[in-house]
């Protein structure tokens, strides 16, 4: 029935201080992942989302090459902008504190990891991004599926305004243009090619 619904699930049954959840297709990055990801919420407990960044096994052709530096560019993009923002919670990771995960509940279909951080932040709760606390995954390795993946995310500002002040949802979606012209020229130059590449993958399923 789709992630949402079955995380709903999990966090119904779950009674545990603490709950990590970990997408289907992804590893821990080393043994202390988990203790990095909770660490937050065990020394502040307002702290009820964090989240830990996404790190691309070898790449195996040209593809997954062009995808992987664009989760680079991304990563390094998004945590220029605060250590903490909309962008930098990652739905392959993250873990809930039990006051939180009790109050959550995601809708179907739409983007359910922008809308944790949506709500943690509504219910004022601290959201952190845990740098070291990170997951492996394999990026898509063919233009079809990246296809498929980019179209549930391109909508995803305006779907979430259904439940959030269109206000909250802009201001958490926005990138300052300095930032952003600083980081895509220092990638740009690094490698040209893949810059390029990325740049039509990503402007293609809009």
């Amino acid at each position: 029935e789709g992630k949402a619904i079955r995380q709903n699930e999990i966090c119904k049954m779950s009674q545990s201080d603490i709950l990590v959840i970990l997408d289907a297709d992804t590893l821990p990055g080393d043994e202390y992942f988990i203790s990095k990801l909770i660490q937050p919420m065990v020394n502040d407990s307002t702290v009820g989302l964090t989240s830990g960044p996404n790190k691309s096994v070898k790449r195996k052709n040209f593809f997954e090459k062009v995808l992987a530096w664009g989760l680079d560019y991304k990563s390094e993009l998004f945590e220029s902008i605060s250590d903490s923002n909309l962008f930098l919670c990652v739905g392959a990771d993250r873990a809930f504190s039990k006051s939180f995960y009790k109050k959550i509940k995601w809708p179907a279909g739409y983007p359910e990891d922008a809308y944790s951080y949506l709500s943690a932040i509504s219910m004022e709760y601290k959201f952190k991004f845990v740098k070291s606390a990170n997951v492996i995954f394999r990026v898509p390795d063919n233009f079809s599926d990246h296809l498929k993946q980019s179209r549930r995310f391109i909508n995803s500002p305006n779907k979430l305004e259904k439940y959030f002040p269109k206000e909250i949802v802009d201001a958490n979606y926005k990138i300052s243009k300095s930032i952003f012209i600083k980081k895509t020229l220092k990638f740009f130059f690094k490698n040209p090619i893949n810059a390029i590449a990325y740049g039509f993958v990503c402007t293609y399923p809009r």
